[in-house]
């Protein structure tokens, strides 16, 4: 029943808020989110931002069955305009102790790029890493990879490379279904309304290319997750014109959406 939520402490002049110029902090709840502790400072995106080199972002998390938590930390380009790309390898760090101390960060993939998702089941750490220092794609080696744990993240393996095209991808998300089917998605800059989709039954080792998935609002940066047999996406919709919600049965195929917030203007 413990919590712990991230936020980023960043400027809120500089591009107005929209990039990571500042640190990570976090609460902790006991109580299964009825109440927060104080706020803690992530120490290691704190060094790293009075160097001024590098700015972390904890991209994901995820919590093991023995207590250990595992963050999954982004390089930004502390020297950047936009202090954000180019992104440096990934690092992950680790907390025994529920978030109260952690580890000295860990690269886990020698691709730069961003973790873009990350889940646990079954004593496996699952994360999925788009290997491009920028955006979007523009180079075959732009891929998707799936990295997992097997020891609650004292180690990272390769795992597989997905066949999602990766030229002009970004953002993405995974999960895994009732019947142990692996779903990866992606975001495609040139049709916002068509999201790649690949499975795995294999626990990923290898992957089938589905038809992209139809969404009449569109999708950004999409999230999603499997809640009491409903698959759920939810992101910013095509054109950032807000933040839209879609359900489905299959993970395949998305009702019309709804708009949960109109972007104003």
């Amino acid at each position: 029943n413990t919590f712990i939520d991230f936020n980023s402490n960043c400027s809120a002049v500089l591009w107005n808020g929209h990039m990571p110029y500042g640190w990570v902090e976090y609460r902790i709840s006991e109580d299964a989110g009825k109440t927060y502790s104080d706020i803690y400072t992530l120490q290691y995106s704190m060094d790293e931002f009075l160097d001024g080199v590098t700015m972390i972002s904890v991209e994901k998390a995820v919590a093991c069955d023995d207590g250990t938590i595992v963050a999954l930390c982004l390089r930004n380009d502390g020297t950047h305009k936009y202090r954000c790309e180019p992104w440096d390898t990934p690092t992950f760090i680790v907390s025994k102790d529920q978030g109260k101390t952690w580890s000295e960060p860990k690269v886990y993939s020698p691709y730069r790029g961003r973790t873009y998702d990350a889940f646990y089941h079954d004593g496996v750490i699952y994360v999925y890493h788009l290997c491009n220092e920028h955006f979007t794609g523009t180079l075959p080696e732009h891929v998707y990879r799936l990295y997992k744990s097997y020891d609650n993240g004292e180690t990272f393996e390769e795992a597989s490379v997905l066949p999602i095209d990766p030229i002009g991808r970004g953002y993405g998300s995974i999960l895994m279904d009732d019947n142990k089917v692996l779903h990866a998605y992606a975001y495609n800059v040139k049709a916002e309304e068509q999201m790649d989709h690949a499975v795995s039954y294999d626990f990923g080792k290898t992957w089938t290319l589905l038809d992209p998935c139809y969404l009449a609002k569109g999708i950004r940066n999409p999230q999603t997750a499997l809640i009491d047999g409903v698959y759920i996406l939810h992101g910013r919709a095509g054109g950032l014109k807000g933040f839209v919600l879609y359900t489905s049965e299959d993970g395949s195929n998305w009702d019309e959406g709804t708009m949960l917030v109109h972007k104003e203007g």
